[in-house]
């Protein structure tokens, strides 16, 4: 069994409150108003760095440790800032001491990190299982006292942007400082600690932190936009989700986490870990911290769920690409009802298996509005699908994705009376339950 655990770190990001969810309306989305996207983004980065705790109030431990291979020197120091603001995070919300050693690997080349775990810990069990795990090509794997973060294969690393590495290495801190405070590590395998809350809380702290801080604004609510889509795709509930094994969504439980976190606030994971410390099994050191048994919270967050993240069986994707027939990366996506029960966040092109131009958007089966915006924010945005009569695309030969086989083509327009809404049904025409649209953005709109 060993005593590690692994995960795959994600390339897309996540982030946002429950409790300020409503912070993105439609109904301004259904409005042709649009306020200049730099005083947006501005205001919403003022707002951001007012309420940001601190990075440099405490200067990290001396038991944090950092070793890299394969970094440019700017990279390592932006690295080190994340943990940094990850640990004074922590301080915000109660954390009492450094709760160390923590050592921080951060390699490019996986020979070479294997080469040094075996000189570092020669055969100790954690130690063998990071191996192991770096050898499947996961991205990171962690035992108790250090984390190992890896890109998982050559491609990404060559790509890899900075943002990756530093919530990579504040998700590897969180998740062992958590360890230290509960006194040993955390396992999922036969039940001894919930998989979900291990995955989620590293996810959902590191994200928090990216944006809190001020290090990336907005990254948070990426994150949160990023899992609520991906979230609509299953229905496996977070008790399914004890264990790692069968059931792996992250989406699912950083979602749950968040959820939690509204309910209880952050500072009760601190307490949850020192009662497992204390001896307490983790349902009881749950009980005790966040105020409710973990059923109450499975029955609650079960009825939040299907509310607010309802799961839609058909999708709208497609390509979306300027003037010139260039694929676009900086335009976002709404596809909307006009009346949502549901909060209701746009997509933005590229996202998609980092396919350039390329989205997909999980939708319920009625009348849908396609909106486009310069950021997440509706009040940028600035124009609607309209269907044209023109020739469509060729599919991609040999390709198994939907967006490289559109049935339509359209434009955008400003003129919401003249968007043509999508009729979603289970009847709706198309590849693999999925209606493919091909838009084109004209001379004159965002490029």
């Amino acid at each position: 069994m060993g005593n590690t655990s692994h995960r795959v770190l994600t390339v897309s990001f996540a982030v946002m409150f429950v409790a300020s969810s409503a912070g993105i309306s439609w109904a301004i989305a259904q409005t042709p108003a649009t306020p200049d996207p730099a005083l947006t983004a501005t205001a919403a980065a003022t707002a951001t760095a007012s309420a940001a705790p601190t990075l440099t109030e405490y200067p990290l431990p001396a038991d944090v440790e950092f070793r890299f291979q394969g970094q440019p020197q700017q990279r390592e120091a932006l690295i080190r800032q994340s943990v940094a603001a990850a640990y004074n995070y922590m301080r915000s919300i109660g954390l009492e001491d450094d709760r160390g050693p923590i050592a921080i690997w951060v390699y490019k080349d996986k020979a070479q990190a294997i080469r040094d775990l075996q000189t570092r810990y020669g055969s100790d069990p954690g130690a063998r299982n990071i191996i192991s795990n770096l050898q499947d090509g996961h991205g990171a794997s962690h035992m108790y006292g250090a984390n190992v973060i890896w890109t998982g294969g050559p491609g990404w690393a060559a790509i890899a942007g900075d943002d990756w590495w530093m919530q990579g290495a504040a998700a590897g801190y969180v998740e062992v400082l958590f360890q230290n405070l509960a006194g040993r590590l955390l396992l999922s395998q036969n039940g001894e600690d919930p998989y979900w809350m291990i995955e989620g809380a590293m996810m959902y702290f590191s994200a928090r932190m990216m944006d809190r801080t001020g290090l990336f604004p907005e990254y948070f609510q990426a994150s949160h936009e990023k899992n609520r889509w991906e979230g609509r795709r299953t229905t496996v509930p977070l008790e399914a989700i004890e264990t790692q094994y069968p059931n792996r969504v992250e989406s699912v439980v950083a979602l749950g986490v968040e959820y939690l976190t509204s309910r209880s606030g952050e500072s009760a994971f601190l307490d949850y870990y020192r009662g497992i410390r204390r001896g307490l099994s983790w349902r009881d050191s749950f009980k005790v911290a966040f105020g409710m048994t973990v059923q109450q919270f499975y029955d609650d967050y079960r009825a939040y769920r299907l509310k607010n993240y309802p799961v839609f069986s058909n999708n709208i994707t497609g390509r979306l690409v300027n003037v010139q027939g260039i694929m676009v990366t900086d335009i976002w996506l709404w596809a909307c009802p006009e009346a949502p029960t549901y909060d209701c966040y746009p997509v933005q092109a590229g996202y998609v298996n980092n396919a350039p131009g390329a989205f997909s958007v999980d939708v319920p089966q009625e009348k849908i509005l396609l909106a486009f915006s310069t950021t997440r924010h509706a009040e940028t945005i600035f124009g609607y699908y309209q269907r044209v009569d023109s020739v469509i695309p060729t599919g991609v030969p040999g390709s198994n994705l939907t967006y490289d086989y559109p049935s339509q083509r359209g434009t955008i327009t400003l003129d919401r009376s003249k968007a043509t809404w999508l009729d979603i049904s289970s009847k709706t025409p198309d590849v693999n339950g999925a209606l493919s649209i091909f838009v084109q953005l004209p001379l004159g709109l965002p490029q």
